[in-house]
C-alpha cells in the first residue's frame, strides 16, 4: 500500500467495526503499511501519505479555507500536514508511535470525517 494509500483504505481501517480488538488490528495494519522504513514509528514523510489521502478528498473551497497569508495550495497542505503530525506526536520526539497513533488518530478521524462514513 505505502504511498498508494487511498482514503478508502483509511476509511476501511476506521470502519464501523464495534469490536475494539478488531479496530486496533485494522489500525495496526494501516500503521504498518504507512511505516515504509519499518522502524515501528511514523516520521513526517510517512505521515504525509495520510495527509495526501485526505487532501485529495477535500473540496476546492475547503482547501482554499486552509490557505493563509497568500500561501499556495501546496504550502497550505504542507502546513496542515505539519500541524496534523504535531497533534499526533504527543511527546514531541518527531515520530509517531503506534500508541500515539491509536490514542489520537481515531479521535481525529472521527471528528473530521463524520459525513463521509454515511456515503
Amino acid at each position: 500500500m505505502g504511498a498508494g494509500i487511498t482514503i478508502e483504505d483509511i476509511n476501511a481501517a476506521m470502519s464501523n467495526e464495534k469490536d475494539a480488538d478488531k479496530q486496533k488490528e485494522m489500525s495496526k495494519m494501516l500503521f504498518d503499511c504507512l511505516d515504509s522504513n519499518h522502524t515501528g514509528n511514523l516520521d513526517r514523510t510517512e505521515m504525509m501519505v495520510v495527509v495526501e489521502a485526505f487532501w485529495k478528498t477535500m473540496t476546492p473551497q475547503e482547501k482554499n479555507t486552509m490557505k493563509q497569508n497568500g500561501m499556495s495550495v501546496n504550502e497550505a497542505k504542507d502546513e496542515w500536514g505539519w500541524k496534523f503530525f504535531d497533534s499526533l506526536d504527543l511527546n514531541d520526539d518527531n515520530k509517531v508511535t503506534f500508541d500515539e497513533w491509536t490514542s489520537k488518530f481515531f479521535e481525529w478521524h472521527t471528528r473530521n470525517n463524520k459525513g463521509s462514513q454515511a456515503q
